[in-house]
């Protein structure tokens, strides 16, 4: 939905939530925002050195930005018909599995740096849900990426 040098504003559909993700003075990122073509580039710092341009300790980690796994790790897919549905074709996430598609798979690939983004861009992200003990449960979204450098 938006873009810009800071954060950059994502659209969940299957929720109808819309996010934010914000990405600047984060430890172990470069983020180069192209003004021209209205284009964001995000990619790994390969140097250890960090240089915060705005006030102390208000930089972040990659963890709060990224999920980045290992291609190690990487599934190849996901196959809800064969892993965790019962013998009556229900899954347990609540239905049946035709909400998955025909097969019942489902790939995820996440990206890999440097990552290009430009408005109304499709990109892999990750979902999860903070609070409930105290106060609300809310969601936050993450960008999901495959680095060998995690």
């Amino acid at each position: 939905m938006g873009l810009g040098p800071r954060f950059m504003s994502i659209y969940i559909h299957k929720l109808a939530i819309e996010r934010r993700i914000y990405y600047d003075e984060i430890e172990g990122l470069t983020v180069e925002w192209l003004d021209a073509t209205s284009t964001l580039v995000i990619s790994l710092c390969t140097n250890k050195r960090f240089h915060r341009r705005g006030s102390p300790g208000k930089g972040r980690t990659l963890e709060e930005v990224a999920l980045i796994i290992s291609p190690y790790d990487l599934e190849p897919k996901l196959d809800f018909a064969r892993d965790i549905c019962n013998k009556n074709s229900v899954s347990p996430i609540e239905g049946n599995i035709s909400k998955f598609g025909t097969s019942g798979t489902i790939d995820i690939i996440p990206a890999v740096f440097p990552l290009t983004v430009s408005l109304l861009s499709t990109i892999p992200i990750a979902l999860h849900a903070i609070g409930g003990e105290d106060g609300p449960t809310d969601m936050v979204a993450r960008l999901y990426m495959s680095s060998y450098f995690s």
